[in-house]
């Protein structure tokens, strides 16, 4: 087990040593430490548009226990004499520290991080969902995932770093961690979600797709045209992007989305709660907004042909009528992603390098800051991928 040493009275958005993160401007997430006590405020938009603002509060002690039970000596790592004693005491070393072997790698046991975690750090979120929809009289099946998705896609997206030179983490910040430090990468957020999950449809429902460079969660559910999804045996899991800060929808793939994908069956062992959703025939907006199956809105995506990394944000109009501004999103060179869909031909953006700035006379104010965005037209009429391509000219 490894201590948990932090210093934190008061920490927006930063973790320790972690100062590049991506983050939506309508979200506000503060962490707070008392004597005895992690408290975490939290505000988020929902798939319906609306801000839903959550206070978490956790035993100080046994979080910290808790995270320090995460992770493997580095000397797993190291040439070991293969006797039998050894070997057994190895496993038992992995397996403690929530990983497991995959031939002769070692790796995050995502199924024993969301059992660990997940009845104490993910289950009193479902229970903030479940009352938020039913308070509306919208709990349905699809209204918990997309508004879990949401929950999770708002939270900052950053890549975790550790002062840490004895123990291996395997590039995942655990639960409490993303609360407390505020951010999150691909693997730990798909983790987070999935434990969340857990709490609002059948453990069994849910898989992890591990791509090149990339995990995401999926989730066994109807195949609507224009979703996309994997299949198991004769089982078919519709993706659930949650690495952020873009929000697509349930069943929409973002361009780190890949055809290729190792699904990987989430086997839970943490306590089953069975909660039926209160109106499962109640649909998501984006479910509202299906014309027979069409894709009736454009997919907004940046492809960065610059040789710098770029940052951009984009004010559009989104599905559902209200214009939104967010950002920034982060490009490094030849990297593209998807950030919004809109049903509108125009759209704004603001972008720049460390030697280039692409921008407009449309002013904007973000992040506290005014910026002058550049418009842009989308031609002709029909739906589809619109691109916005930035090239160092």
């Amino acid at each position: 087990m490894r201590t948990f040493l932090t210093i934190m009275f008061f920490i927006p958005f930063i973790s320790f040593g972690q100062t590049d993160y991506q983050k939506n401007d309508h979200v506000i997430l503060h962490s707070q430490k008392t004597a005895g006590q992690y408290i975490i405020d939290y505000e988020f938009k929902d798939h319906f548009r609306q801000m839903v603002t959550v206070d978490l509060r956790f035993d100080r002690a046994l979080t910290d226990e808790m995270i320090g039970t995460f992770g493997v000596p580095k000397s797993m790592f190291e040439p070991f004499y293969p006797v039998d004693e050894v070997i057994r005491e190895r496993e038992r070393v992995i397996s403690n520290g929530l990983f497991r072997r995959d031939d002769n790698q070692i790796v995050v046991d995502k199924s024993a991080v969301v059992s660990y975690y997940a009845g104490y750090f993910c289950k009193p979120i479902a229970d903030i969902v479940i009352t938020e929809l039913g308070k509306r009289e919208v709990d349905s099946r699809e209204n918990r995932i997309e508004m879990a998705m949401k929950f999770v896609q708002d939270i900052p997206y950053g890549v975790p770093e550790w002062k840490e030179d004895q123990y291996f983490f395997g590039g995942v910040n655990v639960p409490p961690e993303i609360l407390i430090h505020g951010f999150g990468d691909c693997d730990s957020k798909s983790i987070f979600f999935a434990g969340i999950l857990c709490y609002l449809v059948k453990p069994e429902d849910i898989v992890f797709l591990g791509q090149e460079g990339h995990v995401l969660t999926a989730v066994q559910s109807d195949i609507l045209d224009g979703r996309t999804y994997y299949t198991l045996g004769d089982k078919s899991y519709v993706v659930a992007e949650t690495a952020g800060p873009g929000r697509p929808p349930f069943g929409d793939k973002g361009s780190n989305t890949q055809g290729s994908s190792f699904i990987e069956p989430l086997v839970f062992t943490g306590d089953r709660i069975e909660n039926p959703p209160q109106h499962p025939d109640a649909k998501s907006p984006v479910l509202n907004f299906s014309t027979g199956g069409v894709q009736d809105y454009h997919m907004l995506i940046v492809r960065n042909e610059c040789r710098e990394e770029i940052y951009v944000v984009v004010k559009y109009k989104s599905l559902d009528g209200p214009w939104e501004t967010e950002g920034w999103f982060q490009f490094k060179p030849d990297e593209e992603a998807y950030i919004a869909n809109t049903r509108n031909t125009r759209f704004y953006y603001y972008a720049y390098s460390e030697d280039h700035i692409w921008q407009g006379d449309h002013r904007q104010k973000f992040d506290g800051k005014q910026y002058g965005f550049k418009e842009k037209r989308i031609p002709g009429s029909d739906f589809g991928e619109f691109y916005i391509t930035l090239k160092c000219e």
